[in-house]
């Protein structure tokens, strides 16, 4: 039960804070600028905002281990990247058929990003580090803290619980009213099942960042649609390989029970 109570407050604070800051009008304005540095200031200070709360309940919940209680962790790092990556597949097997069908330019449209004209050189270089921050933001702070501070509370409760918070934060949807259910669906509730299987964000966050189709319109904007077709061919081979990956590691699993039992004497 005191678990809960701080929990609560910690959503009752995130909420009030992100919010009350990002219906102050030049908040509002830097999050929804198409400028790299603009974006990056603002997942600062979405950043900040949210920090010294968690601070403060790291102390009180888990002793003061900040970094274990965001589920920054040296192992696990490649478990979490896998398994956000082969959650996306359906994703990526969606964008490729369109590339195919369609041309880069079909991706480009739903890959908008309003970009200030003439795109700087050196956006492609920063872009990544504006998704980065708004990614720990979210996949650290409002996702892997509360998982790990639901102890008691059962799994199959918490990781929708925990999907379902996230999404009233996700793309500030009581401010926006935007609501996609892709969104919801797999940056919210898979990528929980993701830090449920691994217990790391550093990879389900690099997962995400490299995921981002804004990310990827900065760069074909500057250099061209050729990386952009490249990476949807890499990040879709990415997926298939996480996925068959964690299907044959299953595989090992269960059959390595079954066959000791039937080799075990009698």
């Amino acid at each position: 039960m005191r678990n809960l109570r701080y929990l609560i407050a910690f959503y009752v604070v995130v909420y009030s804070v992100w919010y009350l800051l990002f219906s102050y009008g030049p908040s509002r304005a830097l999050e929804t600028s198409g400028a790299i540095p603009d974006r990056i200031l603002s997942g600062s200070i979405a950043l900040l905002s949210i920090l010294p709360v968690v601070l403060v309940l790291s102390w009180r919940l888990h002793r003061g281990r900040v970094l274990a209680s965001i589920g920054f962790r040296r192992g696990g790092v490649l478990s979490g990247f896998m398994w956000a990556n082969a959650f996306l597949l359906p994703i990526m097997l969606s964008l490729l058929g369109m590339l195919l069908v369609e041309g880069p330019g079909s991706l480009l449209a739903i890959s908008y990003v309003p970009l200030p004209s003439p795109v700087p050189l050196w956006y492609p270089i920063f872009a990544p580090l504006a998704w980065l921050i708004g990614g720990v933001a979210f996949f650290a702070f409002l996702q892997a803290f509360p998982y790990e501070s639901m102890g008691d509370v059962p799994k199959k409760f918490a990781i929708p619980l925990i999907a379902a918070l996230a999404a009233g934060i996700y793309n500030d949807a009581f401010l926006t009213g935007t609501l996609r259910w892709d969104d919801i669906l797999f940056f919210c509730l898979l990528f929980t099942v993701a830090y449920h299987e691994s217990r790391n964000s550093i990879g389900i966050i690099a997962a995400y960042v490299l995921a981002e189709s804004g990310v990827w319109y900065v760069v074909a904007s500057v250099w061209g649609t050729t990386p952009f077709v490249v990476a949807i061919f890499v990040r879709t081979a990415i997926s298939i390989a996480s996925a068959s990956t964690l299907i044959f590691l299953h595989y090992v699993r269960v059959k390595r029970p079954s066959s000791s039992t039937a080799t075990s004497p009698l």
